[in-house]
């Protein structure tokens, strides 16, 4: 969480195993309990990481979910860094890929001069943006039991070197937290998050113009 830790404070200053072997690995639509299981995810997810078939380790979803549900509004600044590994991927030669990782937040990061000079904003939730390296999402979560509303913040990480473009590599990247963040929200029960469907269309920023 550490990079996206500094270039949001840049902008405001100035799963369990899937199973098969881990030699094959598996497929796209199959990792961290499927939630890439739309065509249009999967062939995002393979796009970004230049492979079809990976290797889960460090994905800890059900502890990410456990700590999402027992939010309570007064999570403090350090806590907030701390992301929980919902899923955490490599190549079937253990190269890193990506991690996705999920925590309650603070307060939503919303579009600014100065954050469109880092990233493109995306209509899905309350907040969403990304860069070629990462792509995050905010959302607002009311669970059953729940008084208030929470914010959640999803997050995902790509540590691999691809030859793609800009532009691409944020909007793929979108696409793979949506799609993470759309399945987060279903297993909380939230109640209307409003991330959307699909690929999220991008609004405002750099990989836009």
């Amino acid at each position: 969480m550490a990079l996206i830790a500094a270039l949001i404070t840049a902008m405001t200053t100035g799963c369990s195993s899937s199973g098969g072997s881990k030699e094959r690995g598996v497929s796209a639509e199959k990792v961290c309990n499927n939630f890439a299981h739309e065509p249009s995810t999967a062939t995002a997810l393979s796009r970004i990481a230049g492979t079809d078939r990976f290797v889960e380790i460090g994905s800890k979803p059900e502890e990410t979910l456990a700590l999402l549900r027992s939010a309570n509004g007064k999570v403090d600044e350090v806590e907030e860094l701390q992301g929980s590994p919902l899923c955490s991927l490599k190549t079937t030669s253990k190269q890193a890929v990506l991690t996705i990782f999920f925590r309650e937040a603070k307060a939503v990061i919303k579009a600014s001069p100065e954050g469109e000079n880092i990233f493109t904003f995306y209509r899905t939730g309350a907040s969403a943006l990304a860069s070629d390296r990462i792509a995050s999402i905010y959302f607002y979560c009311r669970m059953p039991g729940h008084r208030e509303r929470t914010i959640i913040n999803g997050t995902l990480e790509r540590e691999n070197k691809i030859d793609l473009s800009g532009k691409e590599l944020a909007d793929q990247q979108m696409t793979v937290i949506n799609a993470a963040a759309r399945q987060v929200a279903d297993e909380l029960q939230c109640e209307k998050p409003d991330l959307v469907p699909g690929t999220p269309a991008a609004v405002s920023g750099g990989a836009k113009q």
